[in-house]
């Protein structure tokens, strides 16, 4: 369970009759005494786009390794792929394309896991990534072998012919006749009917027809011209090449802009919905085979910021929706856009809450510059168009300024930015470490090494290089390898974790990104409950984690701190305010939480008699209904019935909830507030899907704990003073062998 990347220690290059051969050889010692040798034997054949790989592994131990899994590294720099791998109807096409701007690349691990089982990781597309390798046991002397392949081809359509006839399938053309008027890329993507795999996915600079070599079956293409997209469905069989014509739809024009009750222009966003039989728009994204990133699946709004935009789309019914974030009013107007005509919408949305002593922050984000799908200049134009105060730049492994971009689009008085970095040490956890500089000249802009398993040298690491630095631990039950599931920590109470479990970071994320009650997020809280309840304190953070604008919004979750109204906040007091708790995470609603008249969350406050009365205000916009209150004493709920609160609206649409209650305590507690509720956060926040007909984001906040003293003694003393227990970690560890 444990991953090493070996290094190899001698290297053999011969040129032989077959072609240049490359023979490479390492071990690896594994707990005491156990050996593995591994052999890569690599074959260029003259006058071939094909490179073989066969990788052997040996026991040269003792004794016998059960569960081996082992793989040959392969990154090809870029996340935009394709692959048709399916158990139940391809079960042998495990292979997986990556197209670029000039050529196609093809990996092929031949010996991979069986794809019917379940050991699948779906991409937001629809696209699979491929299955673990096979797992295998080995007495000692005894060797197994895997067998790779690597092709490179000018041409994806000889590409694809040689990719799937080396894996046993004849193909046969289609010939996709691209009519499309319109300047700029498109994307051309080909699923089978059967099951929606990608067969094969790229982008195109000019509307030239394209052939494209495909096995025997159905299959559909879709052509993204950007706004709009036309498909069509083909069979590929041996009687002769298939025709299939893909027309750019007819497009007509819309002016948009936004503005508030005076007239003045908001930097807002417009969602734009396709109604009825019109599709949703996609917008053109940045191009994946250039750019080597990720891409945008999905990209149906607007930001006009303070000007006046004019987009193209195709003929059609929309809905358009002008929002920005949560403490503005809603506008939403219907259009049809005919052809060669120009349409124009003015949407007004004006401010509702007004709570300069509250700073909105979005502490986890992603662009280009690591596995993110938009560029700084994009992300920037979504954070202000959420309503976000400040945002922290937390690419991978890569400290980024965003401040340059920031000044060129002359947004510096809505937003404040950050720079950051999500140290991502494999296989091990993800934390982010902010504030940061970014030091260009220097290898990954200064980012700290993250390769190593001991999490203590990196949490020191990142404290050494920035002194004052928050250390933020996040989404701890996402995956297999994140730091709560890796170091098994206790999910029931956090009595025990691994050895290895460190404690030394100041803040955790609870939640992340918009749905507050997803399986990893409940996961989260629980463990955050835990905590508290052990006595270890880490305030909670909410943040977006977004990696792309629509369907994966920044800005949601966020974390509101609270700030002097009448000062402009410092960053230096916004840290240390993060640090104390004196904050709640939100995707919409603004929660506060009270205790003894003036007391809020970082605080302790004395009680008499055990009875501790607090106070909770929830305020929202009209077109968010969140009125579920919760109160958690000590982590356990206790739900606020409608007859112990009031509410109240005014004339600009702010809706006001405010509840009280006494609380019985025998010991010391802590006390945190929570609201959900029932309404759609749509179109602020899009479901993944259609925007229209996925199950909604709901609306929630959470506040950082108050801590209640009952006993008198000025401190709180959590319930379970044990701290936690470190355990052997009994998973498998490996080490080079120098």
């Amino acid at each position: 369970n444990t991953t090493e990347h070996l290094s190899y220690k001698t290297l053999d290059i011969r040129d032989t009759d077959v072609g240049i051969e490359f023979t490479a050889s390492g071990d690896i010692a594994i707990n005491d005494g156990d050996l593995l040798q591994f052999v890569t034997h690599t074959v260029l054949a003259e006058n071939s786009d094909k490179v073989s790989v066969s990788l052997t592994v040996t026991n040269t131990g003792k004794k016998t390794l059960d569960n081996l899994i082992y793989s040959l590294y392969f990154d090809p720099h870029q996340m935009y792929d394709f692959s048709p791998s399916d158990g139940g109807l391809h079960p042998q096409l495990k292979f997986r394309g990556y197209p670029r701007d000039s050529h196609l690349i093809v990996w092929d691990d031949k010996t991979a896991r069986q794809s019917h089982s379940n050991d699948f990781l779906f991409g937001w597309d629809g696209g699979m990534i491929l299955p673990d390798p096979l797992a295998v046991s080995l007495t000692p002397g005894e060797s197994d072998s895997r067998q790779y392949s690597l092709l490179i081809a000018n041409n994806p359509s000889t590409g694809l012919k040689h990719a799937y006839e080396d894996n046993g399938f004849n193909t046969h053309a289609v010939h996709l006749d691209i009519k499309h008027s319109n300047t700029g890329y498109y994307e051309i993507t080909v699923r089978n009917v059967k099951n929606s795999a990608v067969f094969f996915r790229s982008f195109y600079d000019n509307p030239a027809p394209i052939d494209i070599e495909l096995p025997e079956g159905e299959y559909i293409a879709e052509a993204n011209f950007f706004p709009g997209s036309a498909d069509c469905q083909f069979s590929i069989s041996p009687r002769g090449p298939s025709l299939c014509t893909l027309e750019a739809p007819k497009l007509g024009k819309l002016t948009l802009s936004i503005v508030d009750g005076s007239g003045q222009p908001v930097p807002g966003k417009v969602t734009i919905t396709g109604l009825g039989s019109t599709s949703d728009p996609r917008f053109r994204p940045v191009n994946p085979t250039k750019d080597d990133g990720y891409w945008e699946s999905y990209k149906n709004s607007v930001f006009p910021m303070l000007a006046k935009k004019t987009i193209d789309l195709p003929e059609g019914s929309y809905l358009l929706s002008a929002t920005r974030g949560p403490e503005y009013s809603l506008d939403q107007q219907q259009i049809i856009i005919s052809h060669q005509q120009t349409q124009s919408a003015v949407l007004r949305i004006n401010p509702v809450i007004d709570r300069p002593d509250l700073i909105s922050i979005d502490s986890h984000l992603h662009t280009l510059e690591s596995d993110g799908a938009v560029d700084i200049a994009d992300k920037i134009s979504a954070l202000v168009a959420s309503g976000i105060n400040m945002a922290i730049a937390t690419d991978h492994n890569f400290p980024v300024d965003y401040q340059p971009v920031l000044k060129q689009l002359q947004l510096e008085d809505y937003l404040t930015v950050i720079t950051g970095a999500e140290v991502t040490v494999p296989e091990r956890l993800d934390y982010n470490s902010y504030p940061m500089t970014a030091n260009i000249n220097a290898h990954n802009n200064g980012g700290i090494n993250a390769l190593s398993t001991d999490i203590s040298s990196r949490f020191k690491l990142s404290r050494e290089r920035d002194s004052n630095v928050i250390i933020q631990v996040n989404h701890p039950r996402f995956w297999q390898f994140d730091y709560f599931n890796w170091f098994g920590l206790d999910p029931e109470s956090a009595a025990f974790a691994y050895e290895g479990f460190d404690l030394d970071f100041d803040v955790l994320e609870v939640v992340n990104g918009a749905i507050y009650n997803s399986p990893e997020n409940i996961a989260a809280r629980k463990d955050w409950f835990n905590l508290l309840r052990r006595g270890y304190f880490f305030p909670l953070m909410g943040s977006s984690d977004s990696h792309e604008i629509d369907k994966d919004e920044p800005g949601f979750s966020r974390t509101y701190v609270y700030n002097d109204k009448n000062k402009p906040p410092s960053v230096e007091q916004l840290m240390q305010r993060l640090r104390e708790g004196r904050s709640f995470a939100s995707n919409g609603p603004i929660l506060e939480l009270t205790a003894g008249g003036n007391s809020k969350p970082g605080d302790t406050v004395g009680v008499s008699d055990g009875i501790a009365k607090i106070e909770i205000d929830v305020w929202t916009v009209d077109w968010i209904k969140a009125d579920i209150l919760t109160i958690y004493v000590n982590g356990i709920p206790q739900i606020l019935s409608s007859e112990q609160w009031v509410r109240s609206t005014t004339e600009t649409g702010l809706h006001h909830i405010k509840a009280q209650a006494e609380l019985h305590l025998k010991q010391d507690a802590f006390i945190v507030a929570e609201v959900t509720g029932t309404s759609d956060l749509f179109p602020m926040i899009q479901a993944r899907g259609s925007a229209l007909d996925e199950t909604p984001v709901r609306p929630f906040a959470l506040t950082n704990p108050i801590f209640v003293d009952v006993d008198g003694n000025g401190q709180y003393d959590s319930p379970l003073p044990q701290a936690i227990t470190l355990i052997p970690n009994l998973r498998t560890t490996a080490k080079r062998r120098e």
